[in-house]
């Protein structure tokens, strides 16, 4: 009878950057880690309630051996057979595999992943006169509205008036 494959908090860790890198894509992550689907779920539960620490992240992240490394290796060696043309691959192919790796290496570092874009833009002249337009309208209306309060707020006052004479 074969026992349970036990792993180490360093293989632990990273499946946990694999996964972070594949965006939580279970299977994926099983498939690159040869680790069980069911054990990465596990992990993942366990993980959102209690990560890794910090400190074995970064090693696996930025150690000569880690995963970020041999993603970067991956990426250069798909460059490098882009630049020399190799036959096994069209372009298109090593753009997508460069892609997914710039992608996985841009996650596995923590680094943002969206970028949010605003576009200012001036109004046309036909913008700015209707906007003059309402502008001037909703002022006048608040005069007007303002005037009317201070008429009633008058009226309202009169019968508290100091009698004639005094």
């Amino acid at each position: 009878m074969a026992g349970r494959t036990t792993y180490t908090e360093e293989s632990k860790t990273r499946v946990f950057v694999v996964l972070s890198a594949n965006d939580g894509n279970v299977k994926r992550t099983a498939r690159e880690t040869n680790v069980s689907e069911s054990t990465v779920r596990n992990w993942k539960r366990e993980w959102e309630k209690n990560p890794p620490s910090k400190e074995l992240v970064e090693v696996e992240v930025n150690s000569p051996g880690g995963y970020v490394s041999e993603l970067e290796a991956a990426r250069n060696e798909a460059l490098a057979t882009l630049r020399n043309k190799i036959p096994s691959m069209n372009g298109s192919q090593l753009g997508v595999v460069f892609g997914i790796l710039e992608d996985k290496l841009t996650r596995a570092r923590g680094l943002a992943t969206e970028r949010t874009e605003t576009v200012h833009k001036l109004p046309s002249a036909d913008e700015l006169a209707l906007a003059g337009h309402m502008l001037a309208q909703g002022a006048i209306a608040a005069a007007q509205q303002r005037q009317q309060e201070i008429t009633d707020s008058a009226v309202r006052e009169q019968p508290h008036a100091l009698p004639r004479g005094l």
